[in-house]
């Protein structure tokens, strides 16, 4: 069982450079998220980050972090196989089945890149 109070040391097994400012982490885990959904990523004597979900499939998160302050840069020093923790997953998520077929509207803030994300996944 997953308590979301506790960190749980993750492997990054990939990075992509979307931007010189925000890169995409995949992060192997067993955690189950739902879309919308966000986590708290920490570096053990740095600190934590709330970061939303990205995308996710069997066994992996994706989180795509733009650079902004002490945790994140510190996150950018990671390689493939260093160890991220996490903990969540946090938020009620969207009720992705329902809206399929219908004209939605997503208002997002500094990372929109997690709701378009999302959005593509569902095929709407």
């Amino acid at each position: 069982m997953n308590n979301v109070l506790t960190p749980k040391a993750c492997k990054i097994i990939d990075i992509k450079k979307e931007s010189n400012l925000e890169y995409t982490f995949r992060v192997e885990t067993d955690i189950k998220v739902k879309h919308g959904q966000f986590l708290q990523l920490s570096i053990p004597k740095i600190g934590e980050a709330p970061i939303s979900v990205s995308g996710f499939g069997d066994g992996y998160l994706d989180f795509t972090i733009r650079s902004v302050g002490k945790v994140t840069d510190k996150i950018f020093t990671l390689q493939s196989g260093d160890t991220l923790f996490l903990r969540g997953a946090y938020g009620k998520g969207w009720p992705v089945e329902k809206l399929k077929g219908k004209n939605i509207v997503i208002v997002a803030g500094a990372q929109p890149a997690s709701c378009a994300r999302t959005a593509a996944a569902t095929g709407e």
